[in-house]
């Protein structure tokens, strides 16, 4: 799908920036490369892909022991403009990590969306943050409204060290592909997640 011209040129705020906190402390957990979604306000990589390169229409080519960074764009304006959504970046990335290419993906923990279903459990780790992850406006660089869901990260990065995965639960509960699907398969599982992430953390 070719992206829309309209909106290249606008200054929308679609490109909500991690936080600098949490981006620190993955930082030094993963070795990120590739910013697959930023533009020069907020892009967390050297290299990154801004809305004219079109990360939907290419590889996220890394190299073994490096991992590309995902905090997607998102909303209903964003999807208006675009004729794109969650669906088509959360499809993109499990097809690069199917091709070898692992990376870290920031998304709203929606267990319930076909979205979720269809292209997140095939990840070998997922990590829920403590608390909600309020994300940055990339041009006042004022945190934004506390948000509505919780997040996940989508771990497609297939062997963690014992290190990695200590500093991983240091962050939130880290929880693993077969696990989660037990979860996601299991109604009676609904009572654990409810109110999660309602605890305030600076992330």
């Amino acid at each position: 799908m070719m992206v829309n011209q309209k909106f290249l040129s606008s200054s929308k705020n679609w490109h909500w920036e991690t936080p600098p906190k949490l981006w620190n402390r993955l930082s030094m957990i993963f070795n990120f490369v590739l910013d697959a979604a930023a533009d020069e306000r907020n892009y967390k990589c050297k290299r990154y892909f801004n809305d004219e390169d079109d990360a939907l229409s290419r590889d996220w080519v890394v190299d073994e022991g490096e991992q590309w960074w995902l905090n997607p764009p998102w909303g209903n304006l964003y999807t208006k403009e675009t004729g794109r959504g969650v669906e088509d970046w959360m499809g993109h990335a499990l097809k690069q990590y199917r091709k070898g290419y692992e990376g870290v993906l920031v998304i709203s923990a929606r267990m319930g969306a076909r979205w979720f279903h269809d292209y997140c459990l095939e990840a070998p780790y997922y990590l829920f943050p403590k608390g909600r992850v309020k994300f940055i406006d990339p041009d006042t660089k004022k945190v934004g409204r506390q948000p509505t869901f919780p997040s996940v990260l989508i771990i497609y990065v297939d062997n963690l060290t014992g290190e990695q995965i200590k500093r991983l639960k240091n962050i939130g509960w880290l929880v693993s592909t077969v696990t989660l699907r037990t979860l996601v398969n299991n109604e009676s599982s609904t009572d654990a997640f409810r109110g999660y992430g309602q605890v305030q953390y600076d992330l």
